[in-house]
């Protein structure tokens, strides 16, 4: 702890007349929008949680009696914590290395036929993301930024967890930690820069192309974002941001699942479609201790959702994070 103190303080001061403002960045669930000067680092970490409670079967709310009529077992709800560790290098003045290592909690709880419910957990390494980011200034205002990379498959796939029913079931696609393919992942992010003010676009993509060694793959990931924020302070801004995500559906199965077993075993229950909005806060340390280091939160909430069979719906979702450059 002493030594990271001192780390800390003393990076401070060397780059202590470094100033970043606090609109420099996006909201912090919005990956991979700026770069680095050549030889720059970039430390960060995040924290997001996100809960689902309840039944949708396309876009109109269900609930377990309908999906029991179907399958054998429901989902009550589920939530995910995920802890997002990620550094970022910059190769040159035009192109950072970035690396993002998850660290991902599942929990769902689920009622069968008899009504009996019962609650399985999985948690470990999710796929880490490694990327290229390549920042390209249009004018003194205005910049582009792009992204490509590769999902590495290093989240497994063939957890099997007991239950009260079976010692050793296979968990479902929702709850495993990968996908257990390379996907590559391409994105490009615009920046339109004012006195006080920033606006921004992003297009997000996760393409898979093959099935995994279980002979099924996660569907392609798409993801439109536009954000506007806004600066009360140089150390303080506060942003609004609109998504909307597609997520295709699982291509294939896994034999080892029961398909009549619940929609969490069923691939054509994977498809859905997401509108939400959120709210964020940034703040910029500009005292000297600490300097520069970053602090920001943002809250997401759907607006309106559409699914493929049922499928649990999402609630909430809240992210935290820290971030440094030296």
């Amino acid at each position: 702890m002493r030594v990271a103190l001192l780390f800390l303080f003393l990076t401070q001061s060397i780059y202590a007349d470094h100033v970043i403002l606090s609109t420099s960045h996006a909201p912090i669930g919005v990956m991979r929008d700026h770069s680095h000067k050549k030889d720059e680092f970039m430390l960060s970490y995040r924290y997001a949680n996100s809960t689902m409670n309840e039944i949708l079967s396309g876009s109109t709310k269900s609930n377990s009696n309908q999906v029991l009529s179907n399958y054998m077992n429901s989902p009550l709800k589920m939530n995910m914590e995920m802890h997002m560790l990620g550094m970022m290098y910059g190769i040159t003045n035009s192109s950072t290395l970035g690396i993002m290592i998850p660290f991902v909690k599942k929990s769902m709880e689920s009622i069968n036929m008899m009504g009996t419910t019962s609650t399985i957990y999985n948690e470990g390494i999710g796929d880490i993301s490694v990327s290229n980011i390549t920042d390209i200034n249009l004018s003194k205002t205005s910049n582009l930024v792009l992204g490509y990379g590769v999902k590495l498959p290093t989240g497994k796939v063939n957890y099997r967890k007991a239950t009260q029913t079976n010692s050793n079931m296979k968990l479902g696609y929702g709850m495993q930690l990968g996908s257990g393919t390379f996907d590559p992942t391409i994105s490009m992010t615009y920046i339109k820069k004012f006195n006080k003010h920033r606006l921004g676009f992003q297009n997000n993509s996760i393409i898979r192309f093959y099935k995994n060694y279980l002979n099924y793959n996660l569907g392609n990931e798409h993801s439109i974002s536009s954000w506007a924020s806004y600066s009360i302070l140089d150390s303080l801004s506060f942003s609004y941001r609109l998504i909307y995500e597609i997520k295709e559906g699982i291509n294939g199965i896994d034999s080892d699942l029961m398909q009549n077993m619940s929609p969490a075993t069923n691939p054509h229950s994977t498809k859905r479609k997401y509108l939400s909005q959120s709210f964020g806060i940034n703040f910029i340390n500009h005292s000297d201790f600490l300097k520069n280091h970053r602090l920001a939160l943002e809250y997401i909430k759907p607006i309106h959702q559409n699914v493929s069979g049922f499928q649990l719906s999402k609630k909430s979702k809240i992210m935290l994070g820290w971030q440094y450059s030296y």
